[in-house]
């Protein structure tokens, strides 16, 4: 019943007219608007049959390319090195969109990047320094957490408790479940607290890292460095870990550092970064802006006026943003759900 009342507000949105109306409206009432997208994923099925990560941060490679479509016809695709160069609102180009993606996972190399080429748009794609190449054989957190979710049975109410891990523990317990509540709420707690929690649960269960590893392999430098022949690169910190949850001089590297590796390794200049997470302070936002940065991406939800560009808005793209019930592409919700809602 919700997939067939979303996909007929769709349909009226854009169909009836509204989605025109709207752009028209951003477009000259409001002045210019700028649409950031923020991808993550793009696998060869649908996130149900992938089974390697989190459903709501993949898109299959057949609706990836149909929403592209669609994005070329009805938006102009710019990239931060576009908006630097013409920072004034009133010279950016009417539905302005940047297409971004965060953790550089390599299938953005094998999936979502020759069909960028294909469609001769450009994209930006936001990488945590030290997660390249899977350094250690530690993906991320997350995909750790989802792996345990659905590999191994986990106790969680006779589990041991490990040190600084009881909140997850609980958070394990409570929102078993209820995955989109477990995952939120992880998502703010203390990065280094949640791996240590995971390690001592990989031990007790025997978990094989290296398979989840497989399953979630992260860009190499040598990828990185011919996309960014087309494509632009920034940065998603060193670790991807939550920057208002640790001390300055851990945060400062983080930033700071994430751009300097990137910039040497790819001999680009970084403009943007992406707040792992969506995670960040004021203290951050200053980190941000000392370290060079002229943008910065967050998760809120909306369009952006270029007001304060060190907290711009991104819009969640993944399979069901644009599907119809019956798994099928839909230019009425996908147009809904450029709005910013």
């Amino acid at each position: 019943m919700r997939k067939t009342l979303k996909a007929a507000w769709g349909n009226c949105f854009f169909y009836g007219g509204l989605f025109h109306v709207n752009r028209f409206f951003n477009n000259v009432f409001k002045r210019k608007r700028l649409t950031i997208l923020a991808y993550h994923r793009v696998g060869d099925d649908h996130p149900d049959q992938n089974g390697a990560s989190l459903p709501f941060l993949i898109v299959s490679k057949a609706i990836f390319e149909e929403q592209l479509k669609f994005l070329k016809k009805w938006y102009k695709i710019i990239g931060f090195e576009d908006l630097y160069q013409n920072q004034d609102k009133d010279r950016m180009p009417m539905n302005a969109l940047i297409i971004t993606f965060d953790d550089g996972y390599e299938d953005n190399y094998f999936n979502a990047y020759p069909i960028l080429k294909k469609y001769d748009l450009k994209a930006v794609f936001f990488i945590a320094a030290n997660k390249m190449e899977n350094q250690n054989n530690v993906p991320y957190w997350w995909d750790r957490a989802y792996y345990y979710l659905n590999r191994i049975n986990i106790d969680v109410e006779t589990e041991g408790t490990p040190s600084n891990g009881n909140e997850v523990i609980s958070l394990f317990k409570m929102y078993r479940d209820n995955r989109s509540a477990l995952f939120e709420k992880l998502n703010g707690l203390n990065t280094e607290e949640i791996e240590k929690c995971l390690d001592d649960m990989g031990e007790k269960y025997g978990v094989d890292q290296i398979e989840i590893v497989i399953k979630n392999r992260t860009l190499r430098w040598e990828q990185i460095r011919t996309m960014g022949t087309e494509m632009e690169i920034g940065s998603h910190s060193c670790n991807h870990c939550n920057l208002v949850r640790i001390e300055k001089a851990k945060k400062i590297y983080e930033v700071k550092e994430s751009s300097r590796m990137i910039e040497e390794k790819c001999g680009k200049r970084v403009l943007a970064f992406s707040y792992p997470g969506g995670k960040r302070d004021e203290e951050t936002e200053e980190m941000v802006e000392d370290a060079g940065y002229k943008f910065a991406v967050t998760t809120r939800p909306g369009v952006n006026d270029l007001k304060n560009p060190l907290v711009l808005k991104r819009i969640n793209i993944w399979e069901e943003t644009s599907l119809t019930e019956k798994g099928k592409f839909s230019k009425g919700y996908f147009s809904f759900k450029m709005m910013g809602f």
